[in-house]
């Protein structure tokens, strides 16, 4: 009996209706499964600290702001790109998360700051294309 409610507990772990499920206003992502796919892009480079794991693509396009097991704000995740636009560059941050919106929301609400704070700096440069933010 214990070894047949072990296997039973195996199988629906593994099952993909216990997946654990990230989203934005849009879309839902298995965490793991996307944390996986990014750390396979080749060239990728990884750093972490205390809360977070970054990713950064070649060229520095694209962050990927994946949170760590054991802090508030798990399981979730921040993608940030250097986009052009309207022939402007712009910066795009989607989250992702599985969280309490209480925890997530100041967390997301810190990088959409640095984004305007980085707009900012460069709409007084007067950048368009070309343009690269300090």
């Amino acid at each position: 009996m214990k070894l047949f409610v072990a296997a039973l507990f195996l199988l629906l772990a593994a099952s993909p209706a216990f997946a654990t499920q990230v989203c934005d206003n849009n879309d839902c992502l298995d965490f793991e499964k996307t944390l996986a796919e990014i750390s396979a892009i080749p060239g990728i480079e990884k750093s972490q600290d205390h809360s977070v794991q970054v990713f950064s693509e070649k060229g520095g396009r694209t962050l990927y702001i994946f949170s760590l097991p054991n802090t508030p704000i798990h399981p979730s995740f921040v993608k940030r790109s250097v986009v052009v636009e309207n022939k402007e560059i712009s910066i795009r941050t989607q989250g992702y998360t599985g969280a309490p919106k209480e925890a997530f929301e100041p967390w997301f609400a810190g990088y959409k700051q640095i984004d305007e704070q980085i707009k900012q700096e460069m709409k007084a440069k007067g950048c368009k294309t070309g343009c690269k933010p300090e």
